[in-house]
């Protein structure tokens, strides 16, 4: 019972913490401002308005926030590469944990047609072991890009297969990711994933 306790606590601490917000500096200023009108030049209330709070905005990202997302892709395109030297198991449930639990997966032609789509832990469990070229690609991701987002983050990259089974390896695959991301029990999550195919794209997942 103990431990379910500490469990509860741990998952709802980063929640708990984030209703904590300290006064922005711009609005500290210019309350003293206000106060100091007041006090040695003699302006009343009705001649110097009292400044407005500014609506809260979108909390930002912190370097720690950044680098578990970069480790999260990281591990994502681990298990998608069917590896499993660092992490022992089925590289097609280390996959699906690198989503939410409703999380969805998806590829879009670059026309927008919806090559596959999946949602939560089993689909993804499944289409994983259904990719047909796992054992011998390759991915590589660049230029990851990472913003706030409402949900939590959203992050974007490049990615470039390639087959590794030939000699020299081939390119099979070139695109783009847009993920968006969400938080819970101190770790990051993707909730949706989507890769874009280029206009010539040699193939899909």
């Amino acid at each position: 019972m103990r431990g379910d306790n500490q469990m509860t606590l741990q998952c709802t601490r980063p929640v708990l913490l984030s209703f904590y917000r300290p006064t922005p500096p711009t609005f500290q200023f210019a309350m003293f401002s206000h106060k100091v009108l007041n006090k040695f030049f003699g302006l009343g209330g009705a001649n110097v308005a009292t400044p407005a709070i500014a609506p809260m905005s979108m909390p930002g990202l912190t370097a720690l926030d950044r680098l578990e997302i970069q480790e999260l892709n990281a591990r994502h395109f681990y298990a998608l590469d069917g590896l499993h030297l660092l992490f022992p198991g089925d590289p097609a449930e280390h996959w699906a944990d690198t989503f939410t639990p409703d999380g969805t997966f998806e590829i879009h032609s670059a026309n927008g047609d919806k090559l596959l789509s999946v949602r939560g832990r089993e689909q993804l469990v499944g289409a994983h072991r259904q990719f047909p070229d796992i054992a011998e690609t390759r991915h590589w991701i660049g230029q990851l890009l990472i913003e706030s987002h409402p949900d939590g983050a959203k992050s974007a990259s490049y990615i470039v297969a390639m087959n590794i089974s030939i000699s020299p390896a081939t390119l099979i695959r070139t695109g783009t990711y847009d993920d968006v991301l969400s938080r819970g029990c101190g770790e990051w999550k993707f909730k949706s994933k989507i890769l874009t195919l280029d206009p010539y794209s040699p193939s899909a997942e």
